[in-house]
Formats: C-alpha cells, sequence, structure tokens
C-alpha cells in the first residue's frame, strides 16, 4: 500500500514536467512563455531572455533590418536600443506544425532609452517562431512590423490647452434669449495655438526642471 502511494505521489509530481515537454496543453505553455518574454524584454533581463531565445534566433526588425543571432539582438537591448516603458502583447493566433509554434498577435510599446523612437506610443504587428528541441522551447525566429506611431505630446503643452480651453467663453443662456439678441457682424474665433517646446513660454529653468523631456 506504502509503495502505491509513493508512486501515486511520483506521477502526480512528474506530471506538469512531462506536459510542459512532450504533450498536454502545448498552446497554455506557450502563451505562458511569450508572457515570459514580455516581461524579460520589458525588464531588461538579458539573463532570462537567454534561456527563452535559441542562439539561432533571427530577426526580421522594424527598422528593416535583419538581426542575424541572439548575441547580436542582446548587445541592443544591454546598449539601450530595444528598450522599453511599456510592452503590451495581445496574442491573436497560435499555429503548431510538429515541433514548431506560430505565434501572431498586435503589440503597444513606448520606447525609451537609445530607440530611434522613444518618447512615441508605437503599434506593431509580430509573430514569433518556437522550436521545441531537448524537451525546451526556444524562439528561433520573430518578426515586427511598425503598424503605427503616435506622438506623445508633452506635458506642458497638454496643460496650455487645456488652460486654454477654459478660457473661451461659453454662451449664457437659453434659446429664446439667445435668439433675441440683435444680430451682430460676425467675428470668427481665433483658434487657440499650441506653443512649440522651444517656446519661450517652456524656456524657464523651472519649466524645463519641472519636465519630464529633460530627466
Amino acid at each position: 500500500m506504502l509503495g502505491l502511494l509513493v508512486i501515486l505521489c511520483g506521477s502526480l509530481l512528474v506530471r506538469p514536467l512531462c506536459a510542459q515537454s512532450t504533450g498536454g496543453n502545448r498552446e497554455e505553455v506557450i502563451r505562458h512563455l511569450e508572457e515570459d518574454e514580455r516581461k524579460a524584454v520589458l525588464a531588461s533581463d538579458t539573463a532570462k531572455l537567454e534561456e527563452l531565445w535559441s542562439p539561432m534566433m533571427i530577426v526580421n526588425n522594424p527598422q528593416s533590418t535583419i538581426t542575424p543571432d541572439r548575441q547580436a539582438i542582446l548587445n541592443l537591448v544591454r546598449g539601450g536600443f530595444i528598450k522599453y516603458s511599456r510592452f503590451e502583447r495581445t496574442i491573436e493566433a497560435i499555429r503548431f506544425h510538429g515541433d514548431l509554434a506560430i505565434v501572431m498577435g498586435a503589440e503597444t510599446v513606448e520606447p525609451i532609452g537609445n530607440n530611434p523612437k522613444a518618447g512615441q506610443s508605437v503599434k506593431r504587428r509580430f509573430t514569433n517562431v518556437w522550436l521545441q528541441a531537448g524537451g525546451r522551447w526556444q524562439v528561433i525566429a520573430a518578426r515586427q512590423r511598425h503598424s503605427g506611431v503616435e506622438p506623445r505630446q508633452s506635458r506642458e503643452q497638454n496643460l496650455f490647452r487645456s488652460e486654454c480651453g477654459r478660457r473661451r467663453p461659453r454662451s449664457q443662456g437659453n434659446a429664446r434669449d439667445i435668439m433675441a439678441v440683435p444680430r451682430q457682424k460676425a467675428v470668427r474665433a481665433q483658434p487657440c495655438a499650441v506653443p512649440a517646446l522651444s517656446s519661450p513660454i517652456f524656456s524657464h529653468p523651472h519649466a524645463q526642471r519641472s519636465s519630464p523631456l529633460a530627466r
């Protein structure tokens, strides 16, 4: 009886490992790995990325060039070229073909550091190809393609726009009172221009220190 319990307990402990390496719900495993990779990229965790990325990994990157292997991609992470303050990923499809898993979907990132699009909100499409070898899944190929870039307005510009909006006069009274007002020559309202960051309104030393773009 005791021997049977030991065998049963052993099988329960081993089952999750077997499910991850040889079968079970493979789609769930890939979804967990995709989330692990997203978090590792966001945290610039190169040690974790070395586990998830194959040494032979190749990337067709958003700059329309090829990054040929894992080491080259890790160098971009260490150099601050692949660095984000925000990284969201939505998986739209997963397909399996033998020991290959193909993942496609959408991402939204906000690059920082030395990234060419630092300070912007970037929407892109992605494809990751995972290969299972030796009981372990790793990314062997990836592709990202920009589908839209939204410039992030500065805090000073947003504040100026909101203050300007509050200064605009609003009509008072009901519709009958407004209709009773004698007709006057129509005057076109002047648009409220938002100054650029180079404007003197933002050139004060205190304003520069408080600006998030000055950090």
